[in-house]
């Protein structure tokens, strides 16, 4: 069987050009070690149990990914007929993160490090898979996980709000809580080019916090 480099580039530039799907997605939650406490500060949260709850979150959806720049408009004098706009800040929206309701409550327990005044600032990344697996090198006990195609990096965020689950004895549905997030700053990641050392720099920081977490 022969390949043609031509073709491969062809599948490889209409792959990039297909629109992702929504629904396969990762969020990895980390202690900002730079924020308030430093070191000290992250190990008090590891051992608290947000570090671990959070490292790997289970989220069945994540909103509010975007920016919004200000526009100013100047009218010059004399001149009727257009306006000048200029570019000002950009703001990032908050984040909201929904989740399933368990008997262990990471969200409740990270937001309640806001209502006590003891601000658990954490940074994260949320990143798209495609649908097109890793590998696994026919070993069964190595999972197989999509390839990011997206990644968003955000910083020093803390919890502002917790919309808890929604009762209803006429439905059957999973109760689900909103958490909103202020965060300073969100980033998109290039990928493939530079994303994916960051990527997996994130993923190996949330796995060892997950498994510290859990031996505390």
């Amino acid at each position: 069987m022969s390949f043609s480099l031509g073709g491969i580039a062809k599948t490889a530039l209409n792959q990039a050009q297909e629109p992702v799907k929504t629904y396969n997605f990762r969020v990895i939650l980390h202690p900002d070690l730079g924020g308030s406490g430093g070191i000290l500060g992250a190990m008090k949260k590891i051992a608290g149990g947000i570090g671990a709850s959070f490292a790997l979150g289970s989220f069945s959806s994540v909103e509010g990914v975007g920016w919004k720049t200000e526009v100013h408009t100047v009218r010059e004098g004399g001149v009727n007929e257009c306006e000048h706009r200029l570019p000002g800040r950009t703001t990032c929206n908050e984040l909201v993160f929904s989740k399933g309701l368990t008997l262990l409550d990471p969200m409740w327990d990270w937001y309640h490090s806001t209502i006590s005044g003891s601000v658990s600032r954490m940074n994260g990344t949320i990143f798209l898979m495609t649908d097109y697996h890793t590998p696994t090198g026919g070993i069964s006990a190595v999972p197989s996980t999509g390839i990011p195609t997206a990644a968003w990096h955000f910083f020093h965020a803390f919890p502002t709000a917790l919309e808890g689950a929604r009762m209803d004895a006429s439905q059957s549905a999973i109760a689900i809580q909103h958490l909103t997030v202020s965060i300073d700053r969100i980033e998109k990641v290039g990928l493939p080019v530079g994303g994916l050392g960051a990527l997996a720099a994130d993923a190996v920081a949330g796995t060892a916090l997950s498994i510290a977490g859990s031996l505390l």
